[in-house]
């Protein structure tokens, strides 16, 4: 009787042992997997990663996106890139990196401002870059790098969203996506507080009211386009920058006289 009592005692510890011991498991699998869950909520959608060193001459292609925090642009590619990679296949992974960290990385590739995209072959070699590119233009690049046949399909809802450049000039405000967009043009330096900016301000609206020209202006506010400034080394007001399709400069006149602003629309 007595051995029958002790083996029903260690049966019940057994078993209670067993219990627990499945418990714990199953809470620390589940404990695994909301924290899996929550890795996943907080990291990058798709092929839309955070860049580390090891992207650069992996044998692919990608994008390297430099993003800033403090950039409204760079926010809203943020959120759109996050959509299209959640939503379509694109050819090229894009990886963000941190404009105000990765130093080694904006020397290496000549970045200069926020909101910079450099598409790089599989060993790192610079095969396009564009700085505050349009969404349209953004979608384009994430192309970039695919055969023509085998991507037709894939580009033609991306090609089709594109505008077609317009074969007149036009005065306007300058929005980013302006430089490199395929056609010579002009940046106008304006500072609202400068007389002569005033004056060509007003000559240009009469050259685009009366006439067609090949070539469009678009007016920047010399106050606030800091980063701007700083690409094309401008030190005044009422500077006039000449670009081309790339956006490299070809010619600056600073306080024009009408016939030289003239000049300038081609």
């Amino acid at each position: 009787m007595k051995k029958s009592v002790v083996a029903l005692s260690v049966l019940a510890i057994t078993l209670t042992a067993c219990g627990h011991t499945g418990g714990t498991g199953k809470e620390e699998a589940k404990s695994k997997s909301q924290k899996e869950q929550q890795m996943a909520a907080n990291s990058f959608v798709g092929d839309y990663q955070a860049y580390e060193a090891s992207v650069v001459g992996n044998g692919e292609s990608s994008v390297l996106f430099f993003f800033a925090a403090w950039c409204p642009t760079c926010q809203d590619k943020d959120s759109n890139l996050h959509d299209w990679y959640s939503s379509a296949e694109f050819p090229v992974k894009t990886y963000r990196a941190d404009f105000d960290t990765e130093d080694a990385l904006k020397k290496r590739y000549g970045i200069t401002m926020q909101d910079t995209f450099v598409l790089i072959d599989g060993t790192g070699k610079i095969i396009k870059k564009e700085v505050a590119p349009s969404l349209s233009e953004l979608k384009r690049l994430l192309y970039q790098n695919v055969d023509e046949a085998q991507a037709k399909d894939s580009v033609k809802e991306v090609v089709a969203e594109i505008p077609q450049v317009a074969s007149e000039g036009s005065y306007s405000q300058y929005a980013p996506g302006v430089i490199g967009n395929g056609k010579q043009s002009v940046l106008f330096f304006h500072a609202t507080w400068c007389p002569k900016c005033k004056e060509n301000d007003g000559r240009l609206k009469d050259f685009y009211g009366s006439a067609d020209f090949p070539r469009s202006v678009y007016k920047i506010d010399y106050d606030a386009a800091t980063d701007l400034k700083s690409q094309y080394g401008i030190t005044g007001q009422d500077t006039f920058v000449l670009i081309d399709e790339n956006g490299k400069e070809i010619k600056r006149v600073r306080f024009p006289s009408k016939d030289a602003l003239r000049d300038l629309l081609g």
